[in-house]
């Protein structure tokens, strides 16, 4: 019908077919061609189609993989971009856009240095050009001007003849655990200080009664040094048995754990050394929370 009025072929138009039997509906890509006397006018019209049903579910099936890529990475606050060999953004997440106030759009088929490194060349030591030399993942620490730290990498992305045909970019802003970790790093070194300015024997634990920590004092007086009791059960390292009966002592680590309160050792406790040195010792355990 639409031939007959417009008098022009219809070219490779998708449509719908519902069966008749099944009513499933199949896609059936259709051409149309008028048919013409030596008048010009039109005696029948041809039409052909192919079944591509399973194309259109592929091609589906495709665009929703890429819409569920597209929003996963979206969500993602890390910069992330696509780039080619020569350093031209092939395509970036909306993180990486904002970093620099931009759409991704605007910023595909420019390199990206123009926008991060604010350049007219690639910036020093730049880990993509690294990975796109090494093919191999190439990661770098940046401190900005402005105080912030980045954790910038390159993944190099390989062909099936290991070649590098582009590069996956990665910034991450690590200001704030790098601030973390310094200040972890000095509290551990309080403690260690602390810990090595206390005159009686310390030993902490993690929840399981595992050493973690022990003082000079108490390397001492057990006899083992804290890299070799490091992960050893507290009783392995902290022999203690009563005076009288000579039979091992409760664990004062279970105990604390078991009540979540401070607990003193019994009177007649023996600490027996790793060398077999028995002294009589005062203890008491806490938990840390």
């Amino acid at each position: 019908h639409q031939i007959l009025q417009t008098r022009e072929p219809i070219k490779n138009r998708l449509v719908g077919i519902r069966r008749a039997d099944t009513a499933e509906i199949v896609w059936v890509m259709l051409n149309c061609f008028p048919a013409k006397n030596s008048h010009g006018n039109i005696t029948e019209v041809l039409v052909s189609f192919i079944d591509v049903t399973e194309r259109k579910k592929a091609e589906e099936a495709l665009r929703s993989s890429e819409a569920q890529k597209k929003a996963i990475l979206d969500g993602i606050t890390t910069n992330i971009a696509l780039v080619d060999t020569n350093l031209n953004i092939l395509w970036s997440n909306k993180a990486a856009a904002q970093s620099v106030d931009k759409q991704p759009c605007d910023m595909v088929g420019r390199p990206c240095y123009s926008f991060w490194g604010d350049s007219v060349k690639p910036c020093a030591n730049c880990p993509s050009l690294k990975a796109i030399q090494t093919g191999k993942s190439e990661h770098i620490i940046v401190h900005t001007p402005d105080g912030r730290i980045w954790d910038e990498g390159g993944e190099p992305i390989l062909d099936e003849d290991n070649n590098v045909v582009g590069v996956v970019e990665i910034a991450q802003d690590i200001t704030e655990r790098k601030l973390a970790e310094t200040a972890l790093a000095a509290e551990k070194e309080r403690l260690a200080v602390t810990l090595r300015s206390i005159g009686d024997g310390v030993i902490t634990t993690d929840t399981q009664g595992n050493v973690v920590i022990m003082n000079k004092v108490a390397e001492h007086l057990t006899g083992w040094l804290q890299s070799e009791a490091q992960g050893q059960p507290l009783l392995s390292v902290f022999h203690i048995i009563n005076e009288r009966t000579r039979r091992p002592c409760e664990n004062p680590a279970e105990k604390v754990l078991a009540t979540g309160s401070v607990i003193e050792l019994a009177n007649h406790t023996l600490l027996v050394s790793r060398s077999g040195t028995e002294r009589m010792i005062a203890d008491s355990g806490a938990p840390i929370t």
